[in-house]
């Protein structure tokens, strides 16, 4: 028995306890009609669902009374009840055992729909049935007033994510199944599949609740770092490694690394509980072409696929394209989507077919027959299209070749099937490289009309790619070609343009660039304001330079969500101005929207004490959040911390490894510090000679210690042989760096060594530390 028809199990006691994983009643055929409404306001919820509806002084009460309280005490009991007791209000579960619990429950949170609907469903007269209608109604308006808008989502984002379900039944919705998901922005989200009782079509609803997820992420991690500004792959890796019950979740993941032994391991166990389980089993043992136990298993689901549940009929019409003669399987693979797409009133259900299709050795030529033999429908030709973006965003470079070429071959082949095709060939993904053909392609598709391909022969021109000479004029002309049509590309053109005049002197052709950063910003690009502050930053041009209305527009650009402006801005506060409280709340802004450097600026903040209270422990967990996004200098102000024991037991050995990390990527301070390391014989066995040689490596990448060090090093022979000449020119390189330090290092070296002596120069530089130090050196 899948969902369709009983209760899925609680996995684990914490994402099983956010969701209330039940299905309130067998959903009707997409043949059926709706059972009628048992109460009259459950049709009246219905009848109001698009519409504003009257603010109840009862419901809001019970909502404050609950979302006042101290949530951590009172939230996670509540769920660990709620998720124990048997959902369904049959006679033999309405006992006074269940009523207690239910007692409990709305001690912890009286604004519980969950416990109203059992209620409800155990009650013994009408009289009992219309109070709890009415307690019903009131708090489930109460909660979509309170919401930003009047829908069930933003009402879940106020109440707990098992209220979702309670509410979805009032609106008259029956739940299929249920499971995590993050979505494009990064937010862990709740997906119910649901069947509409009135209207007999399926949706998908997605509630989020972050509050509770973000106590357990500190509980688990030990870090009060935002969960929100963590990156994607974290998100993943936290709930796969912290979470049981997200089976699904770590499944469909797995699926996308085409590791289907792993979901095999994974779901066996559960997919008695969960026809999407059951459907990614059949997937997985479909690509393993272990068909007998997909056929098994695809029987146990038979019933929900006749119910129009998408799920079971996408492996339904898997397991045919894979089985059965083409000629005789695919008009059959045909008549079921069609029916899922009759069913969902969606257009897209050959898509996910199309998209479990790949990845199967064989899945070029089978959709070459689709094509061949259903003649070219337009729905098969569409999704065959966009399921290739899916395959070059994971990285199956061969397979999309394939795909592309056979396209190309039949003669269905667009403008973005062009594009694609001149990215692999420029970087040699799933075809060996070959510039003239990539070249050929990017214009046959720019010539085509397609901004992206026009944005990139615009760039090819301005930097002589390809073989093409170095034609500023041409790269004009094609950015205007990409700037006239409507997208983000459109957005990267205008930028691009605004960079070929901004890298002047001259005054008429900045003004131009700017123009064009106008344009951009016209046309909805938040990142221009960025740019075009920039621009009044940073211009050497005292008619342009505007440090006034670089703050405006940078505050313009945040306002509208841009986290570059954000960031500027906490840069601009700290630099400019020395405002550290004002740089701190806008470096804060910019972290909560997953800004990785802006993190570690934080930590920085907090590590030095910058107009906030010295805290070791809230630096280090900004660095490590920091890390998560890759940000170097992250690895090497944590091994800082480590080395010097600063808020940290004292490690050379964690320091030793996060500037190996960092150095492996090409971060000089990394390098230096490794450097450091060596010559103190800390970790590392004392070795001067490679110590010199990581200070003349991170040297090389205008590191202004190293280049100090090397200056020491050849001044006194420590790692190499001493050269005074090269000392004076390391020490000069260092000052020109910025480090003002190396000033009285040059000084002594022309007053103290006689192959150097030159009384002029010691002076010269002996005055200058006066003036820049406020001290002479000698």
């Amino acid at each position: 028995m899948h969902c369709l028809f009983s209760p899925i199990k609680s996995i684990s006691p914490f994402i099983a306890s956010l969701m209330l994983m039940a299905c309130a009643a067998p959903p009707v055929s997409h043949e059926q009609s709706a059972p009628e409404n048992t109460n009259q306001n459950f049709t009246l919820i219905q009848n109001n669902y698009s519409r504003a509806l009257p603010k109840q002084a009862k419901g809001l009460t019970l909502l404050e009374t609950h979302y006042h309280a101290d949530l951590d005490d009172k939230v996670l009991p509540y769920r660990d009840l709620i998720s124990r007791i048997e959902f369904h209000s049959t006679p033999s579960n309405c006992t006074a055992h269940r009523m207690q619990e239910l007692d409990d429950a709305e001690s912890l949170n009286p604004a519980s729909l969950i416990s109203r609907y059992i209620r409800w469903g155990c009650a013994q007269n009408e009289a009992e049935k219309a109070r709890l209608s009415d307690e019903i109604l009131s708090i489930s308006y109460a909660m979509l007033q309170s919401g930003d808008g009047l829908t069930a989502e933003t009402a879940i984002k106020l109440s707990e994510v098992d209220e979702a379900y309670a509410l979805l039944s009032f609106w008259g919705w029956y739940i299929f199944d249920m499971e995590i998901k993050i979505d494009d922005n990064e937010r862990l989200i709740y997906q119910f599949h649901t069947l509409s009782s009135v209207t007999n079509k399926f949706q998908l609803f997605h509630f989020e609740n972050m509050d509770l997820l973000q106590r357990f992420y500190e509980q688990r991690m030990q870090t009060n770092v935002p969960l929100r500004t963590v990156s994607l792959i974290t998100m993943r890796s936290f709930l796969e490694s912290n979470d049981p019950s997200s089976i699904t979740f770590i499944a469909r993941n797995l699926m996308l690394k085409q590791e289907y032994q792993q979901v095999v391991d994974k779901v066996e166990p559960y997919h008695e509980n969960s026809t999407i389980l059951a459907a990614l089993l059949v997937e997985a043992y479909v690509k393993l072409e272990r068909y007998q136990e997909a056929s098994v298993i695809l029987g146990s689901i038979e019933l929900d696929a006749e119910n129009g549940f998408p799920e079971a009929l996408l492996s339904q019409a898997l397991m045919i394209s894979t089985l059965v003669d083409f000629e005789k399987g695919f008009p059959q693979v045909d008549r079921i989507l069609k029916t899922l797409d009759i069913i969902s009133q969606e257009n897209a259900s050959l898509y996910p077919f199309v998209k479990k299709l790949l990845g199967h050795p064989n899945a070029v030529p089978v959709l070459r027959d689709i094509l061949q033999n259903l003649e070219y429908e337009p729905h098969w030709l569409d999704a065959i299209k966009r399921a290739s973006f899916i395959l070059q965003a994971g990285g199956h470079s061969k397979q999309l070749f394939e795909l592309l070429s056979m396209l190309i071959e039949e003669g269905v082949a667009d403008n973005r099937i062009y594009y694609q095709m001149a990215l692999l060939y420029r970087h040699g993904n799933g075809v060996e490289q070959d510039e003239e053909k990539a070249k050929h392609f990017y214009f046959q598709s720019a010539e085509a009309g397609f901004d992206l391909a026009q944005t990139e022969v615009g760039f090819l021109y301005q930097n002589g790619l390809l073989g093409l000479s170095q034609d500023i004029e041409q790269a004009k002309s094609w950015y205007v070609k990409a700037s006239k049509q409507k997208g983000k590309a459109a957005h990267t053109a205008l930028k691009q343009l605004a960079s070929l005049y901004l890298d002047s002197n001259d005054s008429v052709s900045v003004e131009t660039g700017m123009r064009y950063l106008e344009q951009a910003i016209d046309v909805g690009d938040n990142v221009a304001y960025c740019y075009l502050a920039g621009v009044y930053e940073h211009s050497p041009l005292p008619q342009i330079s505007n440090l006034d209305k670089a703050v405006e527009l940078y505050k313009l650009g945040a306002g509208k969500g841009a986290v570059d402006c954000m960031f500027e801005l906490g840069y601009l506060y700290e630099s400019k101005f020395e405002n550290y409280t004002e740089s701190f709340k806008w470096y804060s802004k910019a972290a909560q929207k997953g800004d990785y450097a802006a993190m570690t600026n934080l930590g920085r903040f907090y590590d030095a004490g910058l107009g906030v209270k010295k805290d070791y422990t809230k630096a280090k967990n900004y660095y490590e959040a920091a890390i998560r996004g890759e940000n170097l200098a992250a690895y090497v102000n944590l091994g800082l911390l480590y080395e010097n024991g600063w808020g940290v037991e004292q490690s050379y050995e964690k320091a030793a490894e996060l500037y190996q990390s960092a150095a492996k990527r090409g971060d000089d301070q990394a390098i230096h510090n490794l450097g450091v390391m060596y010559s103190n014989g800390h970790y590392y066995e004392q070795d001067k000679e490679q110590a010199f040689q990581l200070y003349k490596q991170a040297a090389e990448l205008g590191n202004r210690f190293s280049l100090y060090n090397v200056a020491n090093a050849y001044r006194y022979g420590r790692g190499v042989d001493a050269n005074h000449l090269l000392a004076i020119e390391f020490y000069n390189k260092a000052l020109k760096a910025g480090l003002d330090d190396a000033i009285c290092s040059l000084a002594d070296m022309y007053r103290d060594y006689p192959d150097l002596e030159n009384s002029e120069k010691a002076n010269f530089y002996n005055e200058l530390a006066q003036a820049k130090l406020g001290k002479q050196c000698f």
